[in-house]
């Protein structure tokens, strides 16, 4: 694994809980990025994607807007992409993963 002088650190706790975002110092991250849990439904997965954003942007308001980080958020249904950006206020990027990667297998095909 390449990393080109980047150093990936990877923490613990509940990604919705604000407490553990500042104990983690989430405010101060470069990146941020919320995977998709896995054994629950699409709807599900994409709901707590969307508590996670929702706590880091009360994040962001409560330390002056001073969360730097840059945040990816992979979403299981494209169906849910308007919301995300309703709640991420613009701030947010998307992945959709159900088309992209049935994207990459037509390209491979």
């Amino acid at each position: 694994l390449m990393l080109f002088g980047s150093r990936v650190v990877f923490r613990t706790g509940n990604p919705i809980n604000e407490h553990d975002l500042e104990k983690v110092s989430a405010g101060f991250a470069r990146s941020i990025i919320v995977l998709s849990p896995s054994g629950v439904s699409p709807d599900d997965a994409d709901d707590r994607a969307l508590r996670q954003v929702l706590a880091l942007v009360r994040l962001k308001q409560g330390c002056g807007g001073k969360l730097r980080g840059h945040i990816v958020v992979e979403l299981q249904d494209s169906d849910n992409l308007p919301m995300l950006q309703i709640v991420g206020k613009g701030d947010v990027e998307a992945v959709v993963s159900h088309d992209l990667i049935g994207r990459l297998m037509l390209l491979a095909a």
